[in-house]
């Protein structure tokens, strides 16, 4: 007899590990790493000054990127995303931001993850810790292959609508998933 429950993962304890993957961003680009797959990518001119949109927006959008590139495998998964960002943790932890244009990336990635299926939590990991993702982000890829020998030899190629959602983010995310929501 079915009791009207159906669970969108597995229970706890139903896989050995989760899925662990590290992001971060600076004010020249992005990266993210896990298992030895990873990609870069540099911001468009106009996000690498001070005046770009928050610190937290620029963190959150190499998470986006990293489930926009490897969601459609993590199926039944629980990912663990490790951020040296408190406030992407903390916009992740309350599920709601009083900037728009965090909360319009933030409902495209949840509707990404239900989507695909997986589940995502951040965590918080000390910058000197996130080193490798570090390396990435600034695109200092002689340290990043000193501290992730083990690397792919290419980079994964982020989708195209990252770059057309960058160019004017003004537009909306679901450029990002073709989804308005």
């Amino acid at each position: 007899m079915w009791n009207g429950i159906f669970p969108l993962l597995p229970p706890p304890g139903e896989y050995d590990h989760c899925i662990v993957m590290n992001t971060d961003s600076s004010r020249r680009g992005m990266g993210a790493w896990h298992g030895d797959e990873w990609w870069v990518m540099e911001w468009p001119r106009e996000l690498q000054c001070d005046a770009a949109p928050s610190m937290t927006w620029l963190e959150l959008i190499p998470v986006m990127v990293a489930c926009l590139v490897w969601g459609e495998r993590w199926g039944g998964r629980r990912v663990l995303i490790r951020s040296d960002n408190m406030g992407v943790v903390g916009v992740w932890g309350r599920g709601w931001s009083g900037s728009p244009l965090i909360m319009a990336l933030l409902r495209q990635l949840l509707f990404w993850t239900a989507l695909h299926g997986f589940a995502v939590s951040v965590e918080y990991v000390a910058t000197k810790e996130n080193g490798a993702a570090d390396a990435l982000s600034r695109h200092d890829l002689a340290r990043f292959r000193r501290l992730r020998p083990q690397a792919a030899q290419c980079p994964v190629r982020p989708p195209s609508c990252v770059a057309e959602y960058l160019q004017d983010p003004s537009r909306g995310a679901h450029v990002l998933t073709g989804y308005r929501l």
